[in-house]
């Protein structure tokens, strides 16, 4: 080593987590990982039930794991001094390919209004929405049989959408949205209120109609927040 050299500046390693540091981070690696196990475990039960899964529920399932997940990153590095930077790297990849995918939705062709399960060919399932299709795959792929039927499609339900309501000018898609523009939906209790209301409206009405329209687009609502 030259003597210029000796007087050098070197920059001083940084120094090495201790137990204490180490042990902490290991209960919260422990917490954060338990804490997913129970998410998960959660949500593998309500996909297993008998009850669809709301777009919102998993969506809220999502960021709580994504909370685990850095938690369990911070306390990894700190357990190892900063030695794996590319962790967060990763996560953030992850939570990209979690978002693209959330926020798919798959092209709608156009259809006729009506089609016969029997019928639906398979470019044409994504137009009859998830219980006729199912129906309809059960025929097809599997050859089980399944009770006749006809399903409205995307796009009958857009030309009913697009009809004027009575003695209004606006569209039934117009008033609906202008109601939900009027709607808090960070408030449960308006919005079970409101669902309520949809509910109590007596079958085969043009009012109840209209609130099933309302209701749908409530849960629409929801679903993306």
């Amino acid at each position: 080593m030259g003597f210029p050299n000796f007087f050098r500046w070197r920059k001083k390693p940084k120094p090495s987590p201790g137990l204490k540091e180490i042990f902490q981070g290991f209960q919260a690696v422990l917490a954060a990982n338990n804490q997913t196990l129970a998410l998960m475990g959660d949500l593998e039960e309500q996909l297993a039930g008998r009850k669809a899964v709301s777009l919102r529920t998993l969506r809220l399932t999502v960021n709580s794991l994504d909370s685990c997940l850095t938690a369990m990153v911070s306390a990894l590095q700190k357990m190892s001094g900063g030695r794996w930077p590319e962790l967060e790297t990763i996560q953030n990849r992850i939570k990209e390919a979690l978002a693209q995918r959330l926020a798919f939705r798959p092209p709608v062709p156009p259809s006729p209004w009506i089609v016969r399960l029997e019928e639906a060919a398979p470019e044409l399932l994504v137009a009859l929405g998830g219980k006729a299709a199912n129906l309809a795959r059960l025929f097809r792929d599997l050859g089980l049989p399944i009770p006749p039927g006809v399903v409205a499609t995307t796009s009958a339900y857009r030309m009913f959408m697009s009809q004027n309501l009575p003695d209004q000018a606006d569209t039934l898609e117009g008033g609906v949205k202008k109601r939900l523009a009027r709607v808090n939906f960070d408030d449960p209790v308006e919005v079970d209120r409101l669902v309520g209301i949809c509910a109590s409206q007596r079958s085969g009405s043009a009012t109840h109609v209209f609130h099933q329209v309302f209701s749908q687009y409530i849960h629409n609502a929801t679903a993306t927040g």
